[in-house]
């Protein structure tokens, strides 16, 4: 059934169609750990298809960001097509990541200067590339509540990076995830990445909704294009942030089409969403075309927390407002 209700009839191909029952919910895993963790390992070129993800029968719900929970009310995380946790120095080059039921590329507990680069994330169920993946938090997987922090500051991903890569149909079966996620992680770099087709926000820094400091700062969220996004839910935006994120910056970003499915609820989609708690974050130089809702929107946030730099002041250029004329 269509979204605009037609129906549409099967009919069986003319010869066998290739198919493929995932047996693992990811294809590649980097794991060391506290006391030996992987180092200066470089990974180029390499297609990762058909990972799986098998939450209960029973049923699921998706949360937000790649969180998701059951009856049980209990968090859970998506699993990830790779996955890279207690690594050093490690660098993924030109992955060409699709076909997956989860999330794409994940960099959890304990990594430092983890470089995601030149790679390819399309058609995955969930989000496509994520800094603070937090499946291995407990050992049963779960979290005791859904902002739970690494333990201590050494549990955050430390300086890693995405950077010139493409993520294009994520979120296919969980419509709550995001393009790029960034949860906390300390001093990411995510820059001139290129985010299409999405069902929810592009961009998604942070997962704090409480006024508290977390491990989460010294972001850098830069030169990204990002359009087609919020093509099925509300409340959410090109980039999004949650939390207080001392040190943080987002600098000449381009966010065009936000858009507005005629069926989702919630508040205004917006080109740039400060929510709740959002704190200590440089915004500026970015463009903002073709908003279907608030090209900037505020909740419980006060500009004079966002628009700041180092000493306090304004930043004379945060945002370029472009109307749709101006892209004819």
């Amino acid at each position: 059934l269509l979204d605009d209700g037609r129906s549409v009839e099967m009919v069986a191909p003319s010869k066998p169609v290739p198919s493929w029952l995932p047996a693992a919910e990811s294809a590649l895993i980097i794991r060391g750990t506290a006391e030996h963790p992987v180092r200066r390992l470089t990974l180029s070129g390499i297609a990762l298809r058909h990972a799986g993800w098998n939450p209960p029968a029973a049923g699921w719900v998706g949360i937000q960001a790649g969180m998701w929970t059951t009856a049980d009310r209990r968090f859970r995380v998506q699993p990830a097509a790779c996955i890279v946790t207690y690594a050093a120095d490690v660098t993924l080059d030109r992955l060409d990541v699709a076909a997956c039921a989860g999330a794409g590329i994940a960099i959890g507990r304990d990594c430092e200067r983890v470089v995601v680069s030149r790679c390819t994330v399309q058609e995955v169920g969930g989000n496509g590339i994520w800094i603070g993946w937090r499946g291995n938090l407990h050992p049963d997987g779960m979290l005791t509540a859904i902002d739970e922090d690494w333990e201590s500051a050494a549990g955050a991903p430390r300086r890693c990076v995405i950077e010139g890569c493409t993520v294009r149909g994520a979120g296919r079966l969980d419509w709550g995830s995001v393009g790029i996620c960034d949860q906390f992680a300390d001093a990411s770099r995510i820059r001139f990445n290129r985010l299409d087709d999405l069902p929810y926000s592009g961009i998604s820094s942070g997962f704090v909704w409480r006024s508290r400091r977390s491990t989460q700062g010294r972001g850098l969220i830069e030169g990204n294009d990002i359009q087609r996004v919020m093509r099925r839910l509300g409340d959410g935006a090109g980039i999004y942030t949650l939390g207080w994120q001392p040190g943080a910056v987002i600098r000449g970003n381009r966010i065009m089409n936000v858009q507005r499915h005629p069926r989702a609820t919630g508040s205004a989609n917006a080109g740039m969403y400060f929510d709740q708690c959002s704190r200590g974050i440089l915004v500026e130089g970015n463009q903002l075309m073709d908003i279907a809702g608030d090209p900037v929107r505020f909740n419980e946030v006060l500009p004079s927390a966002i628009f700041t730099d180092s000493d306090g002041g304004w930043s004379e250029r945060p945002l370029t407002l472009i109307g749709p004329e101006a892209l004819k």
